[in-house]
């Protein structure tokens, strides 16, 4: 977060002060959803600075055997916020004033889901402003001593061969420059756009694949997702957001996102997206050798288990459909709960893990008509049936 905000800040020639506290015991805590309160609230510092300095800063209040109560703060010089709309600053769809929301769209949303997280964690989060001085946020939270510190494994970043053309749109040049440079490393067409007027303009084809920033001035993502979906429905759109509860996936989701990524995001995470669209138009492979093993390679039996997977399988395929028809999407995960294990034993892992992607998106309350994969997926399906009765034709 301090590297992407260190180049926002020097673009608009501001100072960047970072005081830290630092905390010498390993403690409990979410550090994704931390990373993105300050990554949206120092982006607001520099947004609503024309001159002066930003600072972020981190202090132990108190400390425990067991815990540690930190308070982060962040300040600025710019313009402050009048006392009248300090109180409604964190309400949902609550603005910090016209002026505001004609300059940068949003900022009183976002407000509210920080509170939201910092509340999550057991938190608080006041504003301290005055205008023409600054405003400083101040969040404390308590956190939970630990033994030790835990570390995720380092994820390998997988080579992609996506052949496409790749639109990004976002206001902040930043993230532009470094989905640029992701891009330009993996030999990506792209074209980047500030404007999301002007990315109505384009023309648009049904491979290509936009990432969009959800809160933009002018049109926002949403509605520039609704458009841009009217034109060429086959499009897959990725939502870019620095918030992510629960609630707005699904609001993002039904508003015709094929996916989201969420701010800040690591190079593997923004070409996932990209390896997914390769799983559902890539071509199903077969391998039978775990199957074969199994079989102690009994040719007879390994047919006649081939051919209760199509079997299976066709019946599961027409109820899907129905499910589908219905708008049952309890119905639809439990079938497609057991399409997953079925594909993945015969070999076909890039076909199961698309099946469970889609399974944890109906988990999560992704309505079922509004999966525009899941059709593509379906029809992979339908052709590892067709690959696997030539393998039996090709036997007998």
């Amino acid at each position: 977060v301090a590297t992407v905000v260190t180049i926002q800040a020097r673009q608009k020639k501001l100072d960047l002060t970072i005081e830290i506290d630092q905390i010498e015991s390993p403690v409990l805590g979410d550090a994704f959803r931390l990373k993105q309160v300050f990554y949206n609230l120092l982006g607001n510092a520099i947004k609503f600075t024309a001159a002066g300095t930003i600072t972020f800063s981190t202090r132990i209040l108190e400390q425990t055997a067991t815990h540690i109560k930190t308070e982060f703060k962040i300040s600025d010089t710019g313009k402050g916020i009048p006392k009248e709309e300090q109180e409604i600053i964190f309400n949902q769809f609550e603005q910090g004033g016209k002026n505001i929301h004609r300059q940068y769209g949003g900022a009183g949303l976002g407000l509210s889901i920080v509170k939201k997280i910092i509340e999550q964690q057991q938190g608080t989060i006041k504003v301290e402003s005055e205008v023409g001085t600054g405003t400083t946020f101040i969040i404390i939270i308590t956190f939970e001593k630990t033994e030790a510190p835990v570390v995720s494994p380092v994820q390998q970043i997988e080579p992609t061969t996506f052949a496409g053309h790749v639109w990004l749109v976002d206001d902040d040049p930043l993230i532009l420059k470094l989905c640029s440079l992701i891009l330009e490393k993996n030999n990506i067409a792209y074209t980047s756009l500030q404007s999301s007027l002007k990315m109505l303009e384009q023309k648009l084809n049904a491979t290509d694949v936009v990432f969009l920033d959800i809160r933009m001035p002018g049109i926002n993502g949403v509605d520039l997702c609704k458009q841009l979906r009217a034109r060429v429905p086959e499009l897959y759109i990725v939502a870019l957001t620095a918030h992510l509860l629960p609630d707005e996936r699904k609001f993002i989701v039904e508003s015709g996102f094929n996916r989201i990524l969420p701010k800040p995001f690591r190079e593997n995470e923004f070409l996932d997206a990209l390896h997914q669209i390769q799983s559902t138009t890539q071509q199903t492979e077969v391998n039978l050798s775990e199957l074969e093993k199994m079989t102690h390679g009994d040719k007879a039996l390994m047919n006649s288990i081939v051919e209760e997977f199509i079997e299976e399988t066709h019946k599961n395929i027409l109820q899907l459909e129905k499910r589908m028809l219905d708008k049952d999407a309890a119905g639809a995960r439990e079938i497609i709960h057991q399409l997953a294990g079925r594909v993945g034993q015969f070999g076909a892992r890039p076909l199961m893990k698309e099946l469970q992607r889609i399974e944890q998106m109906l988990v999560a309350g992704t309505p079922l008509h509004t999966i525009r994969e899941l059709p593509q997926v379906l029809q992979q399906v339908k052709q590892l049936q067709l690959e696997l009765s030539k393998g039996i034709e090709t036997s007998v």
